[in-house]
């Protein structure tokens, strides 16, 4: 009965053949397609495939389609099978940015066709998966998984909700990230131009870290004595606080006696330098390598004090 009814549609294709238009597809494998198989879209047969030839390294069918038959320029074809046991055929369908009109002559490229597993192939993973495969690593993992969440349910379920409050910051932290990576970026491309200059800087620096290596134990030790001079320093201002204290408020009644006297302190000094004159008037007695000097001579022969005579004494 089945190849009476394929007999019947090729007899019928042909009888249409003046009213068709021909497309071709590439495939990278037609598994066991054959010629006068049929070509669908939304499982409704639109057309036969007429001709399947090897072409390079890929297949190239030959696609004859009713003339009433419009699909985008982009359409995706793919080899498909009926049933587990039944034939196979090409279906086309629109991709969901459809493009322009499939006219005749037209190629559909490798990029968009593709085929449907086949039972050989279900039935093979199936064996692979009940044959101690997937199944039996499944149980491994559900009894590992069940023994380590066991009597941690609760950690587990906190972990999760911090898991989400960290997946949620960083999703909004999106673009924030992103400029960073931006600015690393920018960062990045003066260092390349400059990476000679860096690596006679590290070339420089190397000497210097190797110096310090090996007074490493040399610092270690200054470090550690001056720890302990500091806890030295902490116990002797402990012990001496209130004495220190005591001495700073002894001492303030003459600072604000010193506050007090204002301007006669430093003048007493200047009264204190008239001898021979006063010490604000330096400047008028000795000017640059000379001195200007007043003086009376006084050359009566009586004897005189010399400490006195100033004063008017003898």
């Amino acid at each position: 009965m089945r190849i009476l009814l394929a007999l019947a549609a090729v007899v019928g294709l042909t009888a249409c053949a003046r009213d068709t238009y021909s497309v071709q597809a590439e495939f990278t494998n037609v598994a066991n397609l054959v010629p006068n198989s049929e070509v669908k879209v939304d499982d409704v047969t639109v057309g036969r495939v007429s001709d399947v030839r090897l072409d390079g390294w890929h297949a190239r069918l030959t696609l004859e389609l009713g003339d009433g038959v419009r699909l985008p320029a982009n359409a995706i074809a793919k080899i498909g099978q009926k049933s587990l046991l039944g034939a196979e055929y090409v279906e086309l369908d629109r991709p969901s940015d459809p493009q322009g009109q499939l006219h005749g002559g037209d190629l559909i490229p490798l990029g968009r066709t593709d085929r449907y597993p086949e039972t050989e192939e279900l039935l093979a993973g199936l064996s692979l998966w009940l044959n101690g495969g997937g199944l039996e690593n499944l149980r491994t993992i559900y009894t590992e998984v069940d023994k380590a969440l066991g009597g941690r349910e609760q950690v587990t379920r906190d972990l999760l909700d911090k898991l989400r409050t960290f997946t949620t910051s960083v999703d909004q932290q999106k673009a924030a990230i992103v400029a960073t990576i931006d600015a690393l970026d920018n960062l990045s491309k003066p260092l390349a131009t400059q990476r000679d200059q860096l690596a006679q800087a590290l070339d420089h620096v190397t000497p210097g870290v190797t110096l310090l290596n090996q007074q490493r134990t040399t610092l270690t030790s200054a470090l550690t004595a001056l720890t302990s001079f500091s806890d030295a320093a902490t116990k002797v201002i402990d012990h001496t606080q209130d004495d220190l204290d005591g001495n700073l408020r002894d001492l303030q009644p003459i600072l604000a006696n010193l506050v007090a006297a204002g301007d006669s302190l430093p003048r007493s000094f200047d009264v204190a330098g008239t001898l021979l004159f006063p010490l604000s008037t330096f400047n008028n007695s000795f000017r640059g390598d000379f001195v200007n000097v007043y003086a009376s001579v006084d050359l009566s022969l009586q004897a005189v004090n010399p400490l006195l005579a100033p004063l008017g004494g003898r």
